[in-house]
């Protein structure tokens, strides 16, 4: 197999960054993989539209921030969606830390 390389996808308002090589164990023969300029294919299937469709099922919310700079109502929205999450996750974290 031959050894392909990238280091950026990015999606509908995200970005992946990293270093990844088709020689790496996550790869196998089963698994057929080639790149083009702004995607990675696995198994001629789009890597992009697999994690938007995902994003999109199980609604993820993604921040734009282009609109937030234009309307500060959304902004203050998000900032106290994103601080209550942030408050719900540490609340799990430590129940799942009390049940042990």
């Amino acid at each position: 197999m031959s050894k392909k390389s990238f280091s950026n996808i990015t999606g509908t308002n995200w970005t992946w960054s990293g270093n990844l090589s088709t020689s790496d164990s996550i790869f196998s023969n089963a698994i057929t993989t080639k790149t083009s300029a702004d995607d990675v294919y696995l198994n001629e299937k789009s890597l992009t539209e697999i994690i938007q469709n995902i994003e999109k099922q199980i609604g993820i919310l993604n921040q734009n921030f282009e609109l937030e700079e234009r309307w500060s109502e959304l902004k203050e929205l998000g900032d106290k969606y994103r601080a209550l999450e942030k408050e719900l996750l540490n609340k799990e974290q430590v129940w799942n830390t009390i049940k042990r």
